[in-house]
């Protein structure tokens, strides 16, 4: 991917959830409660706050016993609306932004927006991993899925077809460093889930909203090659 492909634009993407996240260094316990935004203008726009919790549980079998714990985790954010959500966590932030999605200058903006309010109530950080997520749903519309993917799902004929069909891979892009997870899912419709990961190390002092946003438009580029390369053109006709 040295050169940047060309794919098309659609005009009515099936995206039902694009995930923006940022990973990094561990905030402790006790300053846990400066991610929580005070803040007038965007508790306007985010009036909805709710604690994160972390489960964890350890069982011996030997004893019969079970041990479980909670810990808070960090503050989640969701828009009068309910289709953006925000999530302020110890270790890093995310913003989800559910259907309708628009287009890419407004979601990596919008992201990046946010990110900053984020970085800003943290004293000392450090990026270990920038994640990109976009989950689409194609509409089979009673047709045979072989239609619509490049990829064969299939099963042994003696077998009454599944109501669900999954299938996974993982590739690599070496000059991004980055890579694609990729879950298929089949039912009556088809679900394309695609995450795209790059593991990084910047501090604080370098981590600008140029640098991310020229990250994240090559992770973009990674994401859409999968996504085109994956399915065909009779399944993206219903949203060009």
């Amino acid at each position: 991917m040295s050169k940047k492909t060309k794919l098309e634009a659609l005009s009515n993407p099936p995206i039902i959830e694009a995930v923006f996240e940022i990973s990094t260094t561990e905030l402790k316990e006790s300053k846990i409660e400066k991610l929580s935004l005070k803040e007038k203008k965007f508790r306007a726009q985010f009036p909805k706050e709710d604690k994160i919790q972390l489960f964890e549980g350890t069982m011996t079998p030997a004893k019969k016993e079970a041990f479980f714990n909670n810990h808070q985790a960090g503050f989640s954010y969701e828009s009068k609306d309910e289709k953006d959500i925000l999530q302020f966590r110890t270790n890093g932030f995310s913003y989800h932004r559910l259907q309708p999605y628009s287009h890419w200058e407004d979601f990596i903006n919008t992201a990046l927006t946010y990110w900053e309010k984020y970085k800003n109530l943290r004293d000392d950080i450090e990026v270990t991993k920038l994640g990109l997520r976009f989950i689409n749903v194609i509409k089979l519309n009673g047709e045979n899925s072989n239609k619509y993917l490049k990829i064969d799902l299939s099963f042994p004929s003696e077998i009454k077809k599944p109501k669900q069909l999954q299938y996974r891979y993982i590739s690599e892009f070496p000059d991004l460093e980055s890579i694609a997870i990729v879950n298929l899912i089949q039912t009556e419709n088809i679900v394309l889930d695609i995450n795209i990961i790059k593991n990084t190390n910047l501090n604080q002092n370098v981590i600008t909203k140029e640098l991310l946003k020229n990250s994240f438009e090559q992770m973009r580029e990674a994401k859409n090659v999968v996504f085109f390369k994956t399915l065909t053109p009779q399944a993206l006709e219903n949203y060009r």
